[in-house]
């Protein structure tokens, strides 16, 4: 949500920056996480903080971890749940996780996977749907379908960051399907790797053995959620009049996961950095597949095969990935 003062002190909100602009708002402000502002004076005052401080670490056993983040799983889908569900669908950990949590509460999430002709994760997919006795619908771009809805995505998620944008296709086209088949309500795995350690940037600050350079690191990356994963998200999933729900933001996981140690979130095992720890182990006590279990973890623009085709039109173009992606806007 968007707050500015236009011309005349008039004050207006929105859910995009745009239609601020419009009216002669020129900087709109978001408002801050967690906060209830009043924005009836000439500057906003914040009524109600609720924004999360960083808690104090506690002891726990791998197992009771593993259970509890199980509990907290199903039960961010039990209440408040659309009965007309999407899940954004990978077959990775994350997604495969929140499909089983909705399978607990006699869901069934209508699976959705998006991917390019050369995409091998598709095949994954598939298996994971089969096993998890769920129904996948898979979406294929084409290198022009792709490149066409550059504009239309940077538009909608307000950005033309090569990183926002190349994140954000693959979500376009899954809230496209998911619009299609009348769905109220799109599932995503966002903010899993946040509180889990699950970027490739906790590898050499495993390595060092210092729990406290992880946990700092977890803290600035959750921090950083709102605004990298949040609104471009939202904004997509809006856009297609569908409600984006996050299972992993659900508050007593969050709260829950930011007092876990580090050593269960990331660990070194061997010659081995194994991210997400305890979501790996809570997977395998679900009894799911080893190749979900032990999938690596592959930035969505990547696995989908949206970012080869960036890279092959810039560099056909000899353009940087930002110059295309100027050029197209």
């Amino acid at each position: 949500l968007y707050f500015g003062t236009g011309p005349g002190g008039t004050v207006a909100v929105a859910s995009l920056k745009t239609p601020l602009a419009r009216i002669g708002i020129q900087h709109p402000q978001p408002v801050p996480p967690g906060k209830l502002v009043s924005l009836g004076d000439a500057r906003p005052k914040i009524l109600f903080d609720g924004s999360l401080t960083r808690p104090e670490k506690i002891n726990v056993t791998e197992e009771e971890a593993s259970t509890r983040l199980r509990e907290l799983l199903v039960a961010s889908l039990e209440s408040d749940v659309p009965t007309n569900l999407a899940l954004a669908f990978s077959g990775g950990l994350d997604s495969t996780l929140v499909a089983q949590a909705a399978k607990e509460n006699d869901q069934k999430p209508e699976l959705i996977t998006v991917g390019t002709k050369e995409d091998h994760e598709i095949k994954h997919a598939h298996e994971v749907s089969r096993h998890l006795g769920l129904d996948l619908t898979t979406r294929i771009m084409s290198r022009t379908e792709v490149l066409d809805s550059i504009g239309e995505v940077a538009r909608i998620v307000e950005s033309s960051d090569p990183t926002v944008v190349g994140v954000s296709i693959p979500l376009f086209f899954a809230s496209k399907v998911a619009q299609t088949m009348g769905m109220d309500c799109l599932l995503a795995g966002q903010l899993s790797d946040e509180l889990f350690a699950g970027y490739g940037r906790f590898d050499e600050l495993a390595k060092k053995e210092d729990p406290k350079l992880v946990g700092d690191e977890v803290w600035r990356s959750f921090l950083a959620a709102s605004v990298n994963d949040f609104e471009p998200g939202d904004k997509l999933a809006t856009s297609h009049r569908l409600d984006l729900r996050c299972p992993f933001a659900f508050l007593p996981l969050v709260e829950y996961a930011l007092q876990l140690p580090a050593s269960l979130k990331v660990r070194v095992i061997g010659s081995k950095v194994v991210r997400k720890y305890i979501l790996r182990r809570t997977a395998s006590r679900w009894k799911l597949p080893a190749t979900v279990v032990e999938r690596p973890k592959k930035a969505v623009q990547y696995s989908t095969g949206v970012q080869k085709i960036l890279l092959k039109e810039a560099k056909r173009r000899r353009l940087s990935l930002s110059g295309l992606l100027e050029s197209l806007i």
